[in-house]
């Protein structure tokens, strides 16, 4: 009996991408066969989850799905009803997974959400929320794949409480499950971050909370970052050679990435279309990887192109939202980039809706919307291993005492006392 084509595709369609890459090896046919499932899996399967950073009376959280064809009508984005007080602030979209904040009464409630299901559950605030209002949480992961709640307190220009919720998780050492316990105090009065911070939603990658710092210079940027694992908090210089007012950061290859797009002479962009980005390496380094973007995504409003997150296979996917602003069109372009290849893939979504513009501190997220995810309650999510856990890092490759004198040299130079060695960092990938 032969099966059709067309039906073996739509069968391999429901099967995780993971599973289908084993079989690639077969035969050049079974190839290219995935090669087309895995770009109609990630149209099919894939959304785009936007948010508002921080309580606001214009909270929003919405929702589209991703597609390859400019179609008449395409998936618009459907504001979900997440919640009935008058202000709530919301984390980043992880897994779908999210964090909402209502500051209602006298201290407010926490609650952790599940995207797919609406599935609901009341956390514990830290316990400095009794008194002081001024909180914000962010969302993200340490590097066994936990989920962790950080919360920062201000006061009096600075941010003075610090706390971190682990949420859940597995512990590989033991496969037992992790359960929701209380915050812990990661304050450290050597270092208290600037309250910029208070304004700028977060950015996780492999176990790190990132965000792009601006100091009362205009040309004075830092990168802040916060390692979940170690609970410390530090700075990152940017590239020097880079416009430091024009940085914007993404997830490239699977490490921190500060891009730009290229300036001429005069320092203006306005007639380039290559994406400087320069990716920071295991020795604390920055190395420069350059872009041609799509005529589309620069064609109107260059300077508006943003990261909507990454595809499970590690791809950046980039965008415009202002880039058919000059036009009717329905649509956003969305290209996913593919590094190693150099080639650009198409999809499209939704226009934004005009208070999706008008907040500056957005977060979007890529997220599965496969149907086991429908059916995946909030502790499934919780031991489930953050797709951003999972890419992996493609840097040269170094070895084991190449490694070593590295992180003596980091040690000696830079006085982090804290180092992992190459062999646990390799052990907790794998």
């Amino acid at each position: 009996m032969r099966i059709a084509e067309g039906s073996v595709i739509e069968i391999l369609l429901r099967l995780p991408l993971k599973s289908l890459y084993v079989c690639k090896c077969v035969s050049k046919r079974w190839c290219s066969i995935i090669s087309d499932i895995e770009k109609h899996h990630h149209a099919r399967n894939l959304g785009i989850f936007i948010s508002n950073f921080g309580c606001s009376s214009f909270n929003y959280l919405f929702q589209s799905r991703l597609t390859l064809h400019n179609n008449t009508s395409p998936p618009p984005f459907i504001k979900q009803l997440v919640g009935s007080a008058d202000e709530i602030g919301f984390t980043q979209v992880i897994n779908g997974l999210f964090c909402m904040y209502t500051p209602a009464g006298r201290t407010g409630v926490l609650t952790l959400c599940n995207c797919y299901t609406s599935e609901t559950r009341n956390i514990p605030l830290p316990r400095f929320s009794r008194w002081t209002r001024k909180i914000q949480f962010y969302f993200g992961f340490d590097l066994w794949g936990n989920y962790k709640l950080l919360s920062l307190g201000f006061l009096s220009d600075h941010v003075i409480y610090q706390e971190v919720l682990t949420l859940g998780g597995m512990n590989k050492l033991y496969d037992d499950i992790i359960p929701t316990c209380s915050w812990m105090n990661m304050f450290r009065p050597d270092f208290i971050p600037d309250s910029d911070v208070m304004c700028k939603p977060s950015f996780c990658i492999n176990g790190i909370l990132y965000w792009l710092i601006q100091f009362k210079d205009m040309n004075n940027r830092k990168i802040l970052a916060f390692n979940l694992l170690r609970g410390r908090f530090y700075y990152i210089s940017l590239p020097a050679q880079m416009v430091v007012a024009a940085a914007k950061m993404v997830n490239f290859k699977g490490r921190l990435t500060v891009g730009c797009l290229e300036a001429d002479d005069s320092g203006s962009s306005c007639k380039s279309n290559i994406l400087n980005l320069w990716g920071l390496n295991k020795r604390h380094r920055w190395n420069k990887h350059s872009i041609n973007l799509p005529e589309e995504l620069v064609r109107c409003n260059r300077n508006m192109w943003c990261s909507f997150g990454n595809l499970p296979t590690g791809e950046i996917l980039l965008t415009n939202p202002k880039a058919n602003d000059n036009d009717d069109s329905s649509f956003i372009p969305i290209y996913s980039y593919h590094h190693s290849t150099r080639k650009f893939q198409r999809f499209v979504v939704g226009k934004f809706t005009p208070c999706m513009l008008e907040k500056s501190c957005v977060q979007i997220s890529c997220v599965e919307l496969n149907s086991s995810c429908h059916s995946s309650s909030l502790e499934a999510l919780l031991l489930k291993q953050p797709i951003s856990a999972l890419l992996s890092f493609e840097e040269e490759e170094m070895s084991l005492e190449e490694e070593e004198m590295t992180l003596e040299e980091e040690k000696m130079t830079r006085g982090i006392k804290y180092f992992r060695t190459p062999k646990i960092i390799k052990s907790l990938f794998s």
